[in-house]
């Protein structure tokens, strides 16, 4: 079946942005199945799908992440057929150990390498608002999955996508998720991440994962 990984049916969500499209054309995406770049315009009133990028009607900035994220999922969920969703980002790079990391999260509502929450200054540097380029953020005490790849299952994905985008949402998409499955009881799960997927600077070095999961 298309997008069948493992035996699991993933749709890949791919955050990506047009300052940095450069990423996206540059990313081996062979080992994903079924996938879609995610962007966004502030000018569309509801989702556009352009070849392979769904144009989304979100600022393409640092500090919508959050909003992005959460209307790539209800997209997926209204437009696609899936056991399981893996949301990653257009630096990641996908090996080897990737079948075998799809065939443990598909066991679980939500994993990837779990983490704990606090104060963060992550976004300084990254955002249009210069306030908030410069305002450490807080973040509820709890645990979630780190944001360049963590897996969503179709209850999971589907509760988000009916619950919808809150006022005052976090700036972190990949805390934000993890309050809000949080709520209805599901907590993050730990699979090997760091045997599937790594982020590396400019400079070739590797920023992601730095410890095994």
């Amino acid at each position: 079946m298309k997008g069948e990984v493992s035996g699991t049916i993933l749709f890949t969500i791919i955050l990506a942005c047009e300052k940095y499209r450069h990423k996206m054309l540059s990313q081996d995406t062979s080992m994903l199945g079924e996938h879609m770049y995610f962007m966004g315009d502030p000018e569309l009133s509801s989702p556009l799908v352009k070849d392979n990028i769904v144009y989304l009607p979100c600022p393409d900035n640092y500090e919508s992440l959050t909003v992005k994220t959460l209307m790539a999922v209800k997209w997926a969920v209204e437009n696609k057929e899936f056991d399981l969703i893996l949301k990653t980002d257009d630096d990641v790079i996908f090996l080897d150990h990737f079948n075998k990391i799809v065939c443990d999260a598909s066991e679980h509502d939500y994993s990837g390498r779990v983490i704990k929450a606090s104060a963060g200054n992550w976004h300084f540097g990254k955002c249009d608002d210069p306030e908030l380029n410069n305002t450490l953020v807080d973040i509820p005490d709890t645990e979630y999955c780190e944001g360049p790849a963590y897996f969503l299952s179709k209850k999971s994905a589907s509760y988000l996508a009916s619950y919808g985008i809150r006022n005052n949402h976090f700036i972190y998409e990949d805390a934000e998720i993890g309050y809000l499955l949080r709520k209805i009881g599901i907590i993050g799960k730990r699979v090997e991440v760091a045997r599937g997927f790594k982020v590396l600077d400019d400079l070739g070095e590797k920023i992601w994962p730095l410890v095994i999961s």
